[in-house]
């Protein structure tokens, strides 16, 4: 080792161009390793995303970083976007657009007005109505990959001295942006139709189409990121374009002939030595198109549309079998989806193979397809098999049977049979002008207790899953009940919910645990089967004895809310022994001075009843018709008072003076 060192040393003396190669291998390599100190886990100098300087921080850093300078921006800020007037007058077919999409991407002034001259009709969206996020994390990892990943040294190169910029935008939900611009093309276009296919009474015809003009999506997203993100006053102006139709009825007849031959052969499946021929509406409720783009063109592709071929197909393979139910947990995921856990213990048919297989054959002329099992349901010698009859033309599938897999999505899991509907029930509400506060309680309440889980022998509550509803946490003024008398308070409307959750409880035939009746009678639900709740103490409360975790889903529409209880299905029956009604307290007649009416003048705010009470018994029996549990719930509903409003009381001394 010494005399390594000396002969190199010696060399270095003797030979300059041995002691400049080593001067600069040295300097270099010194170099290289401060460089290496410096921006280890560091962004390299020269990158920004949008107009922040991100150089030499660390990924946690610049997340922090967005979110401090925009995530509030994206949580409060509400965009109004005008609706300009349809380009469509100044062009043809084959003119140019390229000045109509400048315009387009430009910040509104004042809010256009139309030919008349009066406001042109707008509209108000936000990051929350769009989906839209700001992802800071990956923003973050783009700007930390520029000049590793992402182009290396020359792109490290090219940031030091002239600068990188990774775009600031967000992720939008494209179907909330494509129903917006929908809404929008309606208003102030006329929205293209693409020549396509429909099927009426079992054949196949063509839907005829047109140009038309629409607003540019690409444009219309950006024009909301900027409007989020940057603008001082956010707001634009959306203009419609010319937009060509995309498919031609020669492409629409193509796929309408493909169709019809389909419709004409027929389709049969089959499952565990059971057979089944789909007939036209079948086939019909299951073949659907989509608009793919082809290089500079575009065609349309004929499919089967599996969200409406699984329920069918997994209908009629429950009906055949007896599979044997895995034990079932359920987790929520970040995005709001919910994923289905099993103990693998027990067996279901693989019909998304059946169907892609059977798509091939119809679709892609093979006249023989077979599908082998993903890897996540283990090994398997069997494989999907689907065949065109060489005489009939009709295609056939076997369906085989697997494991089931560790992991499935909600709705699969559901259309498979691994996951049962245990119960649902469903309660309307009136919507109209006064009624906009209670319908939007609804909504908030039924999201807050959305994909809600209950593990197995764990108890449900209403006011732990909710929290507190405030002002703060969105809820509005709208009518409730208090002392025996209707009257507005924060978060009113949220009964109906609780009621529509218990009544599906109830008709579970699982444990009840408590349940409190509302102060007043009210008709619209079943007698003795509503349900009050109020922050702290008046809870609804339900557990779960399926041997397996449940989950609530709550969904709603313009005018009713449904409760649905999932899971493995215990088998319980339920019956219910409902008493006779028992007449309660008597009302009383509680007046109000009205100083704005007229003196001696009064009306009827509203009527009197007299309170009520009843008992009902609900049986719940195991599917060998064994008494499980037996529940009493009694509701004691207090009068409602008569109200009435009335005028200042007249004054003699005072009619006197006026005379």
């Amino acid at each position: 080792m010494l005399f390594a060192f000396r002969a190199f040393l010696s060399l270095l003396i003797r030979s300059r161009v041995a002691l400049v190669v080593f001067l600069l291998v040295f300097v270099v390599g010194l170099g290289l390793l401060v460089d290496y100190g410096v921006t280890n886990g560091k962004v390299y100098p020269g990158v920004r995303i949008g107009s922040i300087d991100v150089s030499g921080k660390t990924e946690q850093e610049i997340t922090q970083l967005l979110q401090d300078n925009y995530q509030l921006r994206v949580d409060t800020v509400e965009v109004t976007i005008y609706g300009g007037a349809s380009a469509a007058s100044s062009l043809s077919e084959g003119d140019s657009s390229e000045s109509q999409s400048e315009e387009s991407t430009e910040d509104a002034a004042p809010a256009p007005t139309d030919s008349a001259g009066s406001e042109a009709q707008s509209w108000s969206a936000t990051a929350n109505s769009l989906g839209a996020e700001l992802p800071a994390e990956e923003l973050a990892h783009q700007a930390f990959e520029v000049g590793r990943s992402n182009g290396g040294l020359p792109a490290r190169i090219s940031a030091l001295f002239n600068g990188w910029e990774v775009s600031l935008g967000l992720s939008f939900d494209s179907n909330k942006v494509e129903a917006l611009a929908e809404e929008i093309d309606n208003v102030i276009g006329e929205p293209r139709e693409d020549y396509g296919v429909e099927i009426v009474e079992g054949s196949a015809r063509v839907t005829a189409g047109h140009d038309g003009t629409m607003i540019n999506r690409d444009t219309f997203k950006k024009q909301l990121n900027d409007a989020i993100l940057f603008s001082e006053t956010p707001s634009f102006t959306a203009v419609a374009e010319f937009s060509a139709m995309r498919i031609d009825e020669a492409q629409a007849q193509a796929v309408c002939d493909e169709f019809n031959a389909v419709l004409s052969s027929g389709i049969e499946v089959s499952y565990q030595g059971n057979s089944w021929t789909f007939t036209a509406d079948d086939i019909a409720t299951c073949l659907s198109t989509r608009v793919e783009q082809d290089g500079d063109g575009w065609t349309l592709t004929p499919y089967i549309d599996e969200s409406q071929a699984l329920p069918h197909i997994a209908s009629l393979t429950r009906q055949s079998s007896e599979e044997k139910k895995a034990k079932i947990s359920f987790t929520k995921n970040d995005d709001g989806s919910v994923t289905v856990h099993t103990d693998q213990t027990g067996t279901m048919p693989l019909i998304s193979d059946a169907i892609t297989a059977l798509d091939q054959v119809l679709f892609s002329g093979q006249d023989s397809v077979d599908i082998t099992p993903s890897e996540e349901y283990g090994q398997s010698a069997e494989v999907t098999h689907a065949q065109r009859s060489a005489d009939s033309g009709l295609v056939s599938v076997s369906i085989i049977q697997t494991s089931t897999p560790a992991e499935i999505d909600f709705d699969s899991a559901v259309a498979l049979g691994v996951v049962d509907e245990i119960s649902s029930y469903t309660t309307q509400y009136s919507t109209g002008t006064g009624t906009e506060n209670r319908v939007s309680n609804i909504h908030l309440v039924s999201d807050m207790l959305n994909n809600s889980i209950v593990a197995n022998e764990g108890v449900w509550s209403f006011n732990q899953t909710t929290g507190e509803r405030t002002e703060s946490a969105g809820f509005l003024p709208a009518g409730t009940i208090n002392n025996g008398e209707y009257v507005d308070d924060v978060a009113g409307g949220i009964c109906q919910v609780a009621t529509t959750v218990f009544n599906a409880v109830y008709d579970s035939g699982l444990p009840i645990v408590a349940r409190t009746n509302h102060t007043l009678y009210i008709a619209s639900y079943p007698d003795g089967r509503d349900a009050a709740v109020s922050w702290p103490d008046l809870d609804l409360k339900w557990g779960n004895d399926t041997g397996s975790d449940v989950l609530l889903r709550m969904t709603y529409d313009s005018s009713s809310v449904t409760a649905t209880v999932y899971g493995i299905d215990p088998g319980y029956t339920v019956t219910t022994d409902a008493g006779e009604w028992e007449e309660g307290e008597e009302y009383e007649t509680v007046t109000k001075i009205d100083e704005s009416l007229a003196p001696g003048t009064s009306y009827t705010e509203s009527a009197g009843s007299n309170g009520r009470e009843i008992s009902i018994v609900r049986s719940v029996t195991n599917a060998d018709g064994t008494l499980i549990r037996q529940d009493r719930f009694d509701s004691v509903y207090q009068p409602k008072n008569e109200v009435i409003v009335q005028g200042p009381e007249t004054n003699s001394s005072d009619n006197d003076e006026s005379e």
